[in-house]
Order: structure tokens, then C-alpha cells, then sequence
């Protein structure tokens, strides 16, 4: 994964803000090795990502972490995760770490 730590400096430098859902919301499901190869042809290099499936609830941990393991294997270390945090797991902790 690129380091956080290094600055980058370019006179062409265009940041934009990249952050996607993916897994399951409500009906809808939104592939994460789709979303990956969409990002990359858009050319969005780095993007931080969570899976709205673990808001179905507490038993779909496991599988939101598949989610977000196809994008990394779809996309090595653009995905930064960003783990949702939900009730059942404050009330758990040791379930998790």
C-alpha cells in the first residue's frame, strides 16, 4: 500500500474527494470489483471505501470484509477501508479485535 506519510508535490496536481459504498444497501447491491475497475477507468488512483452491507447487521461482518478484499484484489492498495462502526459491535469489542 502507498504511503500516507509522503508528501506530493506536482504542478498538475488535481485532488478530488473519492470515497464509495459498496456491498448491499437496501435492494440495491453495488459490486466492489466493479466499482474498483470503474474508478481505475475514471482514473481515480486512491479512494477510501466502506461496505454499507455490515448496516444489514451484525452478522454480515465476515462478508463485508470479503467486499472489501475482491476490491483489493481488483485494485492493490488504492482502497483505504473505513470500517463502519455499528451498536452490536461497541457492545461486543473482543468479538472483532
Amino acid at each position: 500500500m502507498p504511503s500516507l506519510e509522503k508528501p506530493i508535490a506536482s504542478d498538475s496536481l488535481t485532488i478530488w474527494d473519492a470515497h464509495v459504498h459498496i456491498g448491499r444497501f437496501r435492494d440495491l447491491y453495488f459490486d466492489p470489483a466493479q466499482i474498483a475497475l470503474d474508478l481505475t477507468s475514471l482514473g481515480v488512483q486512491r479512494w477510501v471505501v466502506s461496505s454499507t452491507t455490515l448496516c444489514e447487521g451484525i452478522d454480515c461482518f465476515h462478508e463485508s470484509l470479503k467486499e472489501l478484499d475482491a476490491m483489493e484484489v481488483v485494485a492493490p492498495g488504492c482502497a483505504i477501508p473505513f470500517l463502519w462502526v455499528v451498536p452490536e459491535m461497541v457492545s461486543d469489542l473482543e468479538c472483532y479485535l
